[in-house]
This record gives C-alpha cells, structure tokens and sequence, in this order.
C-alpha cells in the first residue's frame, strides 16, 4: 500500500470527522426516553458501526476486503511517536476485542447468541465511546498536524 500524500490525509480528517459525530449523535439519540423499538434499535446499530469503524481506525486493523483502502490512525504519526501511541492504545486492548466479539455476535452477524451475549458490558452505553474519545485525544496530540486539516 502505498503512503498517502498530505492532501489525501487531510481530506480524510473530514471523514474521521464524520465518524466521531455519528458516534456521538447516535449514542445521544438512543438515551432518549420516547424512541419507539425500531428507531432505538437503529440508532444502536447506527452507534455501534461508528464505534467499530473509530475503533478499526485506532487499532491499525486490516481489512478482509480486497478493495479496501483503510483509514488509519497510523497515517497521521510520525515515527518517532508511534511508540508512544502503541503503548498507549495497548491498554485498551481487552475493551477493543470486547467491542469486537459484540458487534460479531449482536450485530453483524445473525447469531444464536446473539440475546445470550455474555460480556463484561451491557448495552451499547457510553463506557464504549469514552474509550474511543480518549483514544482520538491522544491521538490528536501525537498527529502530525501538517497533514491533518489542523496544519
């Protein structure tokens, strides 16, 4: 894959953008009290595909998709920070994987267990997305802003 231009990281800040306030609106949306079932359940998938995808961003995943160009928290880092991002995403790692297995089995995927889901977090609540947030403010502070529409 070849390294991306600045022009093309910064334009794709308005995408990583975008995600973030998905994430929000829908994880505001669904704490309202007169939503009817359908459109609770829409903003909870809604949410959790935000979610994954800030979370993919984060962790360097790579796609099973043959044309996919990722996003990647990486892009924006120079060398002499991804140390430290590293080492601070680390520690995340077991709430990552539980998002993971949930999204698997509660929404991508039809599943048997899908009502019997077992992990440590209920719901599709904020712990999740204060996880992302903190995540994207040291990222944000580790950015090399010359190539982010901050530079």
């Amino acid at each position: 894959m070849r390294k991306k231009t600045d022009g093309e990281l910064k334009i794709a800040c308005n995408f990583i953008r975008y995600e973030i306030l998905m994430l929000h609106h829908s994880l505001f949306r669904m704490a309202e009290s007169d939503l009817i079932p359908a459109d609770k359940n829409a903003y909870i998938d809604s949410y959790a595909i935000h979610l994954r995808c800030l979370m993919e961003f984060i962790r360097n995943t790579k796609s099973n998709h043959p044309k996919a160009n990722p996003i990647r928290a990486l892009d924006y880092l120079d060398t002499k920070n991804i140390e430290e991002w590293n080492k601070f995403k680390s520690k995340y790692q077991a709430i990552f994987n539980e998002i993971t297995e949930k999204a698997d089995i509660q929404l991508a995927h039809l599943s048997y267990d899908r009502e019997n889901y077992k992990g440590k977090v209920k719901g599709w609540g904020y712990e999740f997305c204060n996880v992302i947030d903190e995540c994207l403010l040291k990222w944000s502070y580790l950015a090399d802003k010359s190539k982010t529409d901050e530079g």
